[in-house]
Order: structure tokens, then sequence, then C-alpha cells
């Protein structure tokens, strides 16, 4: 989990920049009514490393059920490797208006390792195994 904790979050909110956030970075003012916000992706499960399209469409089918579990806001999001150099990003969705606990259970229905809790004081990763 010590590797997730590196991983750069940026949320498309709308607005005309999206919102970057790293390690130890809080949480901009503008998302402070709906924190917390839970980060989940249904893309490559586990080891797994399916085509994009498979993953485009089991992220589809996540978003879905955020909408179905009553997320009050869903933002397009992305983890993006902290080397530069290092081109490597999952897609998913930031949510607002859902419990850690179904954020949680997304992730593991996804087959995900973690999810990612966004606070004001910034993000932290959440275990969805071995819990």
């Amino acid at each position: 989990m010590v590797q997730y904790s590196r991983t750069i979050i940026r949320i498309d909110t709308g607005a005309s920049a999206p919102v970057v956030l790293g390690p130890g970075v809080p949480a901009p003012p503008e998302l402070g009514a709906l924190l917390p916000l839970y980060v989940v992706t249904a893309w490559n499960p586990g080891d797994e490393r399916p085509t994009d399209e498979a993953n485009h469409a089991a992220n589809a089918r996540l978003r879905r059920l955020l909408e179905e579990s009553g997320a009050t806001h869903i933002f397009d999001a992305a983890g993006h490797d902290p080397d530069p150099a290092v081109d490597y990003c999952e897609a998913g969705f930031a949510a607002a208006g859902v419990s850690q606990a179904q954020a949680v259970e997304l992730g593991r229905q996804f087959r995900q390792d973690a999810i990612f809790e966004i606070t004001a004081a910034g993000h932290r990763v959440v275990p969805c195994v071995g819990v």
C-alpha cells in the first residue's frame, strides 16, 4: 500500500483547471463542502491488465453503481504515477455523498487493492483487501 500513498490524484470538477492532489497536499477550499471524496477505479484489477476497452467498460459499470449508491457528485478522476518519467495512469471517479464503507465495497467488487479518501488534510489510502 505504500506505493499507492505516492499517487498523484487529478480530479476534473468542471472548473477551468483540474484539482491536483499529491502526498501531503491539502484539498483546496472549493472542495470543502463535498468532503470527504472517495476516489475509486475499476481499472486494472489486481494483477490483471485488461485492454483499454475492457477498462473503460468496467469504469462505466462503476459509474452506474456510484450513481445508484446515492452519490451526490461524481467527478472524473485519475491516479498518476508520481514519477514524470513513468507514463502510468488509472482512470476512475471521485465521489461525494457516499460512505467510506460503500466506496471500499465498490473497490472490492472491482477487485481493487485500495481506494483513496480525500479530506481537507489531503488524501490517504484506504485498503479494500484484508480488512
